[in-house]
């Protein structure tokens, strides 16, 4: 299996929006009722979608297992492994499952229709980010409360020494009993 991370950049159908709107933009007797299909292994008659602008609490594609199925799999050859691949996004077996699934070839035409669309380009950039600047801020409110816990624990230790102190227990004896070296605990006594 190439290591390459998936992500939208080499597999755009895996970004929600992309998704979403390449699998409602067109007939839904065409595209979207092959994968049904494909995914269900039964036969649809009539696929209807009610409402083309989905909300993005709607409709949630979820292909947990893609890097199991890609590590497993070199074929192309089934419907479910045609579009397993256009969602994995790997160029060689996307050329492999357009010749033998026209859906799948129509599917593709229309992610490069929306990737080369301003305006949809312009929707994609802004949700991305939207995405990093919540990831940034997760990350950075995890970093604050940490940084608080530990300011807490370092209070807590602060405590600790003074009451071990007024006990008369000796500077040894308060790092035997506190794991701290000479060091931090002067550190902390000076704090």
């Amino acid at each position: 299996m190439n290591n390459e991370k998936l992500n939208s950049d080499n597999a755009p159908l895996l970004d929600d929006y992309i998704f979403k709107r390449t699998f409602t933009r067109d007939d839904p007797n065409g595209i979207l009722r092959d994968l049904l299909e494909s995914i269900l292994n039964i036969k649809i008659k009539n696929v209807q979608v009610l409402n083309i602008e989905i909300p993005t609490d709607v409709l949630e594609m979820h292909f947990i297992e893609l890097p199991k199925f890609i590590k497993k799999n070199a074929e192309a050859k089934t419907k479910l492994e045609q579009w397993l691949w256009l969602i994995a996004g790997r160029e060689d077996k996307v050329k492999m499952s357009k010749l033998d699934n026209p859906e799948v070839k129509k599917a593709m035409k229309l992610v490069e229709e929306i990737l080369s669309d301003p305006k949809e380009r312009e929707i994609i950039d802004a949700r991305e980010i939207a995405r990093l600047n919540y990831n940034s801020g997760m990350a950075e409110a995890k970093k604050s409360g940490i940084a608080e816990e530990r300011q807490k624990n370092e209070e807590k230790l602060k405590l600790a020494i003074l009451k071990m102190q007024k006990a008369n227990m000796s500077e040894e004896q308060i790092c035997d009993i506190l794991n701290l070296t000479k060091d931090e605990l002067q550190k902390l006594i000076e704090s």
